[in-house]
């Protein structure tokens, strides 16, 4: 009997989403993470605030958590099959499953990498660049890597970034030496939210095996750049089809870190120090591999107008 994969994808979105909305019906929950975002912290740039003020209006409530959690679910999972990536296997992921239930942003950001690597409009493809900036520590690389790779559209490609960020200095001033002071606490060296090996492996910048093309970027940033946390993860596995073992380890270590923290957050710190942490040596080292000795990543589904092949 042949199992149609569309149905088994529908199935596997109603019920993630469905879980996370019955979540914050019944239960109340409205993500860990995205309250602060309603707060409008200083340690995002401002161009985040432009995105999130509509759902700022709407208050701390299950309407606004729910009607971003949806947008940021959608654009994970849109983003993710530009890259050929099958959406069950995004949805069943830890990185979507924590993103969706903590109100992250990764999703916003997946998207943003799909715009810029497959609209073949500069213009346009410059929102993607937009979407990117809006968290730093995990769009910086991405974002040298695709202008450097369409660098004759550079022009275009930076105008509508430029534009949005004329507009947040008018409306919030010049934000940036506050935004700057206010990451000081996660740039701080062995920071329990520097999950990874940040700063001491800088120096990889230099080596051509990272610039190969965009899921090697991504290995590096996750690698060497401040705050990069288990689930920012995501973002390498919505651009390439890992191995099933990788799919697991990137789902069963950051799961175990999770609980562990949900039943005493004060266990998590020694956990997430990077030089007793096996988790966060096991899960670089095996993408390593696999960008290393297995076949390069997908390119993205060739159907629609304004797709290219990843760069």
């Amino acid at each position: 009997m042949k199992i149609d994969s569309k149905k088994v994808e529908f199935v596997a979105v109603i019920f993630i989403f469905g879980v996370v909305i019955a979540n914050a019906i019944f239960y109340g929950e409205k993500g860990q993470d995205w309250g602060p975002y309603v707060e409008d912290p200083l340690y995002l740039p401002r161009t985040f605030s432009l995105i999130f003020t509509p759902f700022r209006l709407l208050g701390y409530t299950t309407l606004s958590y729910l009607l971003w959690t949806v947008l940021n679910g959608i654009a994970y999972i849109w983003g993710s099959r530009q890259f050929g990536v099958s959406t069950t296997l995004t949805v069943f992921s830890f990185p979507f499953v924590y993103c969706l239930l903590a109100g992250q942003t990764e999703g916003i950001l997946i998207a943003g990498l799909a715009i810029v690597s497959t609209v073949k409009n500069p213009k346009i493809a410059g929102i993607g660049i937009f979407l990117l900036s809006i968290k730093p520590h995990l769009g910086f690389f991405p974002i040298i890597y695709c202008l450097y790779q369409r660098r004759q559209e550079l022009r275009q490609l930076i105008y509508i970034p430029i534009l949005i960020v004329l507009i947040s200095f008018v409306l919030y001033g010049f934000w940036i030496p506050a935004w700057i002071e206010a990451t000081a606490f996660i740039r701080a060296i062995n920071h329990n939210l520097n999950s990874n090996f940040f700063p001491y492996l800088i120096p990889l910048v230099i080596i051509p095996f990272f610039w190969k093309n965009l899921t090697h970027v991504l290995l590096l940033q996750a690698l060497i750049m401040p705050y990069y946390t288990i689930y920012s993860y995501g973002i390498i596995q919505a651009t390439k089809k890992f191995s099933t073992l990788t799919n697991v380890v990137l789902w069963v270590i950051p799961t175990n870190l999770f609980f562990i923290w949900i039943q005493d957050p004060n266990i998590i710190n020694p956990i997430l120090d990077i030089k007793s942490s096996i988790g966060f040596v096991v899960i670089p080292l095996l993408v390593f591999f696999e960008l290393a000795f297995l076949p390069p990543p997908l390119a993205p589904p060739s159907e629609g107008e304004g797709n290219l092949t990843p760069f």
